[in-house]
């Protein structure tokens, strides 16, 4: 009976004190904890990890995706409540110092291409347009400051034919074939397989030392124009540099100025006989007036175009047409007041284009 009493009176009083300590559970809120293992890998292991690969990675993308994986990864944090407060606190605090450095480094990302944007364009506008600073347009060409054939400084606006052969002295004047090659006319470079090649046997290796204009004919509203212009062409053959006389052809094309590099041969100045004839000009002058030059003759001059590579039979209205095949684009320009001359009469108005029919002086 006494063995037996302790196992009955024990039962109940354990039953209760159970029953106490549950009671005591619920009241005090207190559960079994939860586990997040997928939330604790991403924020010990996988968030510096990114970290680490968006700081060292200039690819924005990957910066903003780690920006919103720790918004997201907060976020869950504390709406599950996950971990200790102490440890949500930190790793708020920590995420909050990761997610602002990523942040300036989006932000410099961002600023570093427009500031070297508007770098060059200052640079390329100061070279390109500044009329009396060539020697700044050759070390924006070359990459460095080099010296570069001085501009006969005027007071005049200058046109785009003229900035157009400005450029592309400046980059004869660095053998660069590339930048020529991109100043000639489409239908030149076209019509070759290696027009490098082509342009290095016209120019025979040669590169001007300085260069002054004389004059440019018509206005930029014309189809073509004229630049006669004296060079200081060096050959690069230990012979000294000699002077030259250039008249290059321009073309527009689609709104843009050509050079047409088969008239980029010149002729040699003998300056001696051309100080002669100058100062002969000078005494002339001064014993027998001449009559005043009319500053309208170059603009009046009417011009039209003949295929000169393949000896054409016709003459044309325009340096374009459809009757010439595009091998033969630009043709060759042809003042009108010569086409009844001897070598040009012959020549017959072409039927597509319709040119000015030939005066009837033979």
């Amino acid at each position: 009976m006494n063995g037996n009493r302790g196992q009955y009176t024990s039962a109940p009083l354990y039953n209760m004190k159970n029953k106490q300590r549950k009671s005591a559970a619920a009241e005090t809120g207190e559960q079994r904890p939860r586990r997040f293992g997928a939330l604790g890998l991403t924020v010990t292991l996988v968030l510096p990890v990114l970290f680490l690969v968006a700081l060292v990675v200039p690819v924005n993308i990957i910066r903003w995706i780690f920006l919103g994986a720790v918004v997201v990864s907060v976020a869950l944090m504390w709406i599950l409540g996950a971990f200790v407060r102490n440890a949500r606190s930190t790793l708020t605090i920590v995420y909050a110092a990761l997610a602002v450095v990523i942040g300036l480094a989006l932000f410099m990302n961002s600023q570093a291409p427009e500031v070297q944007r508007t770098s060059a364009n200052v640079q390329q506008q100061d070279a390109l347009f500044s009329e009396n600073n060539a020697d700044a347009l050759a070390a924006l060409l070359n990459g460095n400051v080099t010296p570069a054939p001085t501009v006969n400084a005027n007071s005049e606006t200058i046109s785009a034919a003229k900035k157009q052969m400005i450029q592309f002295l400046e980059y004869w004047s660095i053998n660069s074939v590339p930048g020529m090659l991109s100043l000639c006319t489409p239908s030149w470079v076209a019509k070759y397989e290696e027009p490098e090649t082509e342009l290095f046997q016209l120019i025979s290796g040669a590169r001007p030392e300085s260069y002054e204009f004389e004059s440019i004919s018509g206005s930029d509203g014309d189809t073509s124009r004229t630049a006669t212009l004296k060079v200081m062409l060096n050959a690069n053959n230990g012979t000294p540099a000699t002077m030259n006389r250039l008249q290059v052809l321009l073309f527009r094309v689609n709104g843009t100025w050509y050079i047409d590099p088969q008239s980029l041969k010149g002729t040699p100045i003998d300056a001696a006989a051309e100080a002669a004839q100058q100062n002969r000009q000078i005494i002339s002058s001064t014993i027998v007036p001449t009559a005043t030059p009319d500053p309208q003759a170059e603009a009046n001059r009417f011009y039209v175009y003949y295929n000169k590579e393949a000896n054409g039979s016709y003459y044309h209205a325009e340096h374009i047409c459809d009757a010439v095949s595009q091998s033969y684009w630009p043709l060759t320009a042809l003042d009108f007041s010569l086409i009844n001359s001897q070598q040009f009469k012959k020549l017959q108005p072409c039927e597509v284009c319709n040119p000015p029919a030939r005066p009837n002086a033979f």
